[in-house]
């Protein structure tokens, strides 16, 4: 799995760089309905949700260390209830605020990279969860939305993404499960790789407005299911427009 693990950080980085290419979720309320979709379709298929994530980011025009620190300062300034940290490998820089609600746990992360000899930028706005029920929608429509409108200057990439598993330890239980949550979304499977115990899929669903570029089309949905062997339980991670949490 670590194969999979290593690629998330930098496909997502790749999906951000194009957005302009490709088009950008609007900071709105029905955005929502996009994780939703997500659980609805999971618990359709009498899954168990155990996690879920909100995941927003956008790329800053901070080219400079100290463009970057002024803003990160700031931040901080105006969000002294997120617990801060700060850490530095070599020229990148991250810093990060964490806060924990009720519904879940909330985290701010501005980071600087080099990449060819120049500098990057981005800010990073997460909420995420394990239970997911009412108070957790309710929670994302009054306080997480409003807080992107106040945090990010344009239109972020937002990507939802939720985590659990299912009891069923029937044989050929990952191809059930996968057609099935493909069914539910009206998704088409566009990419995959299958083996006994792991399955990713890449598809293109019509629930979804945002679309990213695959290898011969674009997709906006990406699952993995998993199984540790005879009478285990089958975990998965389902996301759109892609996975943000590691499988």
């Amino acid at each position: 799995m670590k194969r999979y693990k290593v690629l998330l950080p930098a496909l997502l980085l790749g999906i951000c760089l194009m957005v302009t290419a490709y088009g950008k979720y609007t900071i709105a309320s029905n955005q929502t309905i996009d994780i939703e979709k997500l659980a609805a379709a999971v618990e359709q298929a009498d899954g168990q949700i155990t996690e879920w994530s909100l995941y927003a980011r956008e790329n800053l025009t901070f080219s400079t260390d100290k463009g970057f620190t002024t803003f990160a300062e700031t931040m901080q300034k105006e969000n002294p209830s997120y617990d801060w940290v700060r850490s530095q490998k070599n020229e990148d820089q991250e810093i990060k605020g964490l806060i924990r609600r009720e519904s879940g746990v909330e985290i701010i992360k501005m980071v600087m990279t080099q990449v060819d000899n120049h500098y990057q930028s981005y800010l990073i706005y997460e909420f995420r969860g394990n239970n997911w029920n009412h108070t957790s929608e309710q929670s994302i429509k009054d306080h997480y939305f409003p807080k992107m409108r106040n945090l990010f200057v344009g239109e972020p990439l937002l990507f939802s993404c939720i985590k659990g598993e299912f009891s069923d330890t029937l044989d050929g239980v990952l191809s059930k499960q996968a057609d099935e949550l493909l069914s539910i979304l009206d998704a088409e499977e566009l990419e995959s790789l299958k083996e006994n115990d792991f399955y990713s899929i890449s598809a293109l669903s019509n629930k979804f407005e945002l679309k990213v570029p695959a290898k011969h089309d674009n997709m906006n949905l990406q699952l993995g299911l998993r199984n540790t062997g005879l009478g285990a339980q089958t975990t998965f991670v389902i996301g759109t427009p892609i996975l943000t949490i590691e499988y």
